[in-house]
């Protein structure tokens, strides 16, 4: 698989319609088909940084890829968030067995869904 056919497949994936991907990486919607079209080369390195960012995954898997990601059509995907405590929890649940995902992933649905009183300013 090429690195556009990974971006389209990416993009698909997050359910992005190419209009709104254009204006959340900020470029105009034709180079999002000139890009999943294989018609550029590769995008620039701050657009493959924006790319990643908006749809959670790792610029080695756009433009590399990786043969295991590419059999099973899935990229591994990667946490680019500014909160360092959400990057290190996910770092975290990327290396858990499956049965200790699932515990860990019950234990957030039931603290995410606990009422908690919000702080006054």
């Amino acid at each position: 698989m090429k690195w556009f056919e990974r971006l389209r497949q990416a993009r698909e994936a997050k359910g992005f319609k190419k209009a709104h991907f254009a204006k959340a990486i900020s470029v105009q919607p034709p180079t999002i088909t000139e890009w999943e079209r294989g018609d550029t080369v590769a995008p620039s390195a701050a657009n493959v940084m924006k790319i990643c960012q908006v749809l959670n995954i790792t610029p080695e898997w756009l433009m590399q890829g990786d043969l295991e990601d590419d059999q099973n059509g899935i990229a591994q995907q990667t946490y680019f968030g500014s909160n360092e405590e959400i990057s290190e929890a996910v770092k975290l649940m990327e290396k858990m067995p499956a049965h200790e995902l699932s515990q860990a992933l019950a234990i957030l649905r039931t603290l995410s869904s606990t009422a908690r009183p919000t702080a006054q300013k």
